[in-house]
């Protein structure tokens, strides 16, 4: 009985060994994965903001786009008056 009992007693220190160490695990990897939410969120946030920089590039493109059409027809006519 008392084998049993010693037995018993260190697979209970054992168990109880693991489960604090298996409950550490699970705090760092909790700490982890609100690290890693935190760092998806903050790329995100740079992707949005790169998105609109781009959508304003591209605007501002279109526009000089535009306004150089517009200029290179107005020199073209002026040559065609001149002629």
């Amino acid at each position: 009985l008392e084998k049993n009992v010693g037995s018993l007693s260190a697979t209970n220190e054992f168990l109880e060994r693991q489960l604090k160490d298996s409950k550490t695990e699970v705090t760092r990897l909790k700490e982890e994965l609100e690290k890693c939410r935190k760092e998806i969120n903050d790329l995100k946030s740079e992707i949005e903001k790169g998105e609109q920089r781009l959508a304003e590039c591209e605007n501002k493109a279109e526009l000089t786009s535009r306004y150089l059409a517009d200029e290179n027809s107005k020199i073209k006519q002026q040559k065609a008056e001149i002629r």
